[in-house]
């Protein structure tokens, strides 16, 4: 990882604040911002902007004169790689190599700051829809409000403290912790403006005040749902993954996760993985199949002679019903639900092959795979049914809401619950299923059929060995 590697690429003008914070503290580690200051002032040591030294009688400069004007060019030199370190091949293109470090600078900054009056509604009106959307979220919540601040500072504009504190009250949810909280803030910022009104010395309540208060309560409510975790649904878990992470991102358009066996998040489109799961494992150039760009790369094309030549692969899901010959091969089933625009769904048998152990996705795959190719699994691990979908209810209520638990000791929200009517369909034979005290949580990846909420109501669950 390189020296500056953590400082996100300038892009436009969305991501221009935190660049320019980023590569100011950058240049200032190195010694090297006064060469991009303004200041004038020379008893302000850090921001007196440093200039290219002159000769005493023009045209003739001494060797010491010389030596300054030559480590002053080799100093803004390095000033002008900082800049140019982590910036878009588009915006490096607009910067010329002649211009100091001082003049490339003031060119981005008059190009991506966006310091006009249409910027300044936007920014108000982005700060107060801005919603915090759990303890963890905390540190990138306050940091909006903090960045905002300081874009309306170099703007000129007036932002009061009580105009901030409002929009950063409005915006937390509407759980208990955070009423209470809400309220005790109003009611402190009214007890202050009180007090201000009848004492001749004001008292004030700034944002940085309620700022540390909030910093702290999302402390104490992240440290209780840390203490009060336990292990939940490993399905469900895929709903906390973050999508920005570098890891962890997924293509919007496709729905494929993105990662070093496919970089743009595409399905393989090798004849061998065609419609079926691994498809959305690997791209083209990573496939490994017969056709694909490491065909003969594969693990089992390495060792297979050594395991007698005996290779699994998973099998194409298919919601077509299995006939019983062909359902007594296989090691583990699952339910696939086919969306229907009726609250009504056919749910019918899924065969999954066994795969050689090198050769198993991983949790992020796995998510990925279930909600392009099913609608609804069955989970060992969830003790509620999860239903993304509110059309799927067939009775529904908001009264008690709840939140889930899941295996990275998160947590999954859900807006409701109620009762859903499936159909079964095994042999050609459909039943009607009513699922009841199902949870309609919208943030998870999929449908979870909890096996645990079925066994108890008298079903069976039986794994059947090759």
């Amino acid at each position: 990882m390189g020296k500056f590697d953590h400082i996100a690429e300038l892009t436009g003008s969305d991501n221009f604040p935190s660049w320019r914070q980023a590569v100011e503290l950058a240049l200032a580690g190195e010694g090297l911002w006064n060469h991009c200051s303004t200041g004038t002032n020379p008893h302000d040591v850090a921001e007196f902007a440093s200039v290219l030294p002159t000769a005493a009688t023009a045209g003739q400069p001494t060797a010491a004169e010389l030596v300054l004007m030559k480590d002053w060019i080799k100093e803004d030199a390095q000033a002008k790689a900082i800049i140019g370190r982590r910036l878009s091949p588009v915006v490096q293109s607009i910067l010329g190599e002649k211009l100091t470090a001082r003049q490339q600078w003031e060119l981005l900054t008059k190009r991506f700051a966006r310091l006009d009056v249409t910027s300044q509604y936007e920014l108000r009106s982005q700060l107060f829809s801005e919603r915090l959307k759990d303890p963890d979220d905390a540190p990138r919540y306050l940091g909006v409000f903090e960045n905002g601040r300081r874009r309306f500072a170099e703007m000129g504009v007036t932002f009061m403290d009580g105009e901030s504190i409002f929009m950063l009250l409005s915006g937390l949810p509407e759980t208990p912790q955070w009423v209470v909280f809400r309220s005790l803030a109003m009611a402190k910022m009214s007890s202050v403006s009180t007090t201000s009104s009848t004492t001749t010395a004001p008292a004030t309540l700034t944002f940085e005040d309620i700022a540390t208060s909030f910093t702290e309560e999302a402390n104490r409510q992240h440290g209780k749902l840390r203490m009060n975790a336990r292990p939940g649904s490993e399905y469900a878990n895929a709903a906390t993954i973050p999508q920005n992470s570098n890891e962890r991102r997924v293509n919007t358009s496709t729905g494929v996760r993105i990662h070093k066996n496919n970089p743009k998040g595409v399905a393989c489109e090798n004849t061998a993985c065609s419609g079926l799961p691994r498809s959305l494992m690997h791209d083209l150039n990573h496939c490994m199949q017969a056709g694909g760009g490491m065909e003969g790369k594969a693990p089992w094309a390495q060792w297979g002679d050594r395991a007698g030549g005996k290779r699994k692969d998973v099998a194409a899901v298919s919601v077509e019903p299995k006939s019983s010959a062909t359902s007594s091969t296989t090691e583990t089933s699952a339910l696939a639900a086919s969306e229907t625009a009726t609250h009504h769904h056919e749910w019918s048998c899924a065969l999954i092959k066994a795969v050689e152990e090198e050769s198993l996705p991983r949790e992020e795959d796995l998510a990925c795979i279930a909600k392009q190719v099913l609608s609804t699994i069955l989970d060992s691990g969830t003790t509620s049914t999860l239903i993304t979908d509110r059309s799927l209810f067939w009775t529904y209520s908001t009264s008690d809401k709840v939140t889930v638990k899941t295996a990275n000791h998160g947590r999954l929200a859900t807006s409701g619950r109620g009762d859903c009517v499936v159909e079964l369909t095994i042999g050609g034979r459909t039943q009607c299923l009513r699922l009841s005290e199902c949870l309609h949580a919208p943030g998870a990846m999929i449908n979870l059929l909890s096996v645990g909420r079925m066994i108890s109501k008298g079903w069976a669950c039986n794994h059947i060995l090759q």
